[in-house]
C-alpha cells in the first residue's frame, strides 16, 4: 500500500472513530501525515506547503446536485497586478500548474500540495467535509 493509501484509510479510520473535537481529529490526521510524510526532505516539503495552504488559504468544499459529486476549491494567491485564482482539487487531480506538470513527467500519481491539503481539512477523498 502506497503512503497516499495510506494516508486515506487513516483519515477515514480518525473519521469513522471521531473524538468529540474537530480540533483533536485534525490533530491525529497532521500527526499521520507527519508520519507518512516526514521521512526524506522531498516528502517532507509537500507537507509543510500543504499545511501552509491550510494556515493561509480558504477551502470551499463544493457539491454538484443531484449527483452529490464534490471537488475542493481552494484560493490561490494572486500575482501583482492579477487577479485571484481558484484551483478545484479532486481526488486524483488538481487544476494547479505544479499539478500539471508533474503529472506530465511521470506515469505514476502525483500529489501536490493542495490535493493533500484538502485530504487533511476535509477526510478521506470520498467523504465530506
Amino acid at each position: 500500500m502506497n503512503r497516499l493509501a495510506t494516508l486515506d484509510a487513516a483519515l477515514a479510520h480518525i473519521q469513522s472513530t471521531s473524538s468529540a473535537s474537530a480540533a483533536d481529529d485534525k490533530m491525529r490526521a497532521l500527526r499521520v501525515a507527519n508520519d507518512l510524510f516526514g521521512a526524506d526532505d522531498e516528502s517532507r516539503e509537500l507537507l509543510e506547503a500543504a499545511v501552509d495552504v491550510l494556515r493561509t488559504r480558504s477551502l470551499v468544499r463544493v457539491v454538484a446536485r443531484p449527483s452529490d459529486r464534490c471537488f475542493v476549491a481552494i484560493d490561490a494567491p494572486a500575482a501583482q497586478g492579477a487577479t485571484q485564482r481558484r484551483y478545484a482539487c479532486f481526488p486524483d487531480y488538481c487544476s494547479c500548474p505544479p499539478f500539471f506538470e508533474a503529472a506530465k513527467a511521470v506515469e505514476t500519481a502525483v500529489l501536490c500540495k493542495h490535493m493533500l491539503a484538502a485530504r487533511l481539512a476535509c477526510g478521506a477523498p470520498a467523504s465530506p467535509c
